[in-house]
């Protein structure tokens, strides 16, 4: 009896010792999910929250090409455009030469109580990337606002960015309120034409301004697809499908060798 008791308090003490050795493993790990999340390659701090219609978009600092930091949580109080963009995309340059970008950034983003961002997220020797040289497209689209870089893509891959450009309009509570096309004009072409353009960055903007519901919050983008930097198993993944394409190739000239050896034996059988 008294062996039975012994044994159950052994028993219940390592169940316990079990229990708290579970939970302190959680919390640990729960921890380096937070820090992980919470910091990009560059070690800058960015929220770790994904953007979401009617929900606070994620805060980040970016710096643009004169090297001067910029916070969206910096303009509380103002409506926020941001314009992911490639100053090489062709869908980008269309929109900056002849049609909707051509003046609306700098228009709005001349306004007090609103402001207008490009951000461009290519990573590093992608294309449209490079300070210089959006230096040089900036001035060649007369483009009067900053654009901010993101080579790292933590930002464009937190506003679930996928082509350029790709608009997000914020209101002044930090509230995301529309995301998607700029308008229905791709290349320009409705515009070019005389047709009408429907602007869902100006709907959104001017819903906001008279304090109404945004209508159209979401439209599927068009564009280019941004360019992000390659992750180590992209790169993993590319060497690995180069092997199997040079042994694929190997396995091709071995048959080809094959096949001509047998050639040759048949011929030697029908002289003999």
């Amino acid at each position: 009896m008294l062996q039975r008791v012994r044994d159950s308090k052994k028993s219940h003490s390592f169940l316990t010792l079990t229990a708290l050795a579970g939970m302190v493993s959680v919390l640990i790990a729960g921890s380096a999910l937070t820090n992980a999340a919470d910091d990009d390659d560059d070690g800058k701090k960015v929220k770790a929250i994904t953007a979401t219609i009617g929900k606070a978009a994620p805060n980040f600092t970016l710096t643009d090409q004169d090297g001067k930091e910029y916070s969206l949580s910096d303009f509380k109080g103002k409506t926020v455009v941001l314009e992911w963009y490639n100053p090489d995309c062709p869908y980008v340059k269309a929109a900056h030469l002849k049609g909707a970008l051509a003046d609306q950034g700098n228009e709005i983003d001349a306004e007090k109580d609103k402001v207008w961002l490009a951000i461009n997220s290519g990573g590093k020797g992608e294309q449209g990337t490079g300070i210089e040289h959006n230096k040089a497209m900036a001035k060649k689209y007369g483009m009067d606002y900053p654009i901010l870089f993101d080579e790292s893509g933590v930002v464009g891959k937190s506003y679930l960015a996928t082509k350029t450009p790709h608009m997000y309009v914020i209101d002044g509570k930090g509230i995301l309120q529309y995301s998607g096309a700029i308008d229905d004009d791709a290349f320009a072409r409705k515009t070019e034409a005389g047709k009408p353009v429907v602007n869902y960055v100006d709907d959104a903007i001017e819903a906001i301004e008279a304090g109404t519901k945004v209508k159209t919050t979401k439209v599927r983008p068009y564009g280019c697809g941004v360019h992000y930097a390659k992750s180590s198993s992209d790169s993993e993944k590319k060497g690995r499908r180069g092997g199997q394409r040079k042994r694929d190739q190997q396995k091709d000239s071995q048959s080809e060798s094959q096949t001509d050896s047998e050639k040759d034996r048949d011929k030697d059988s029908d002289g003999g």
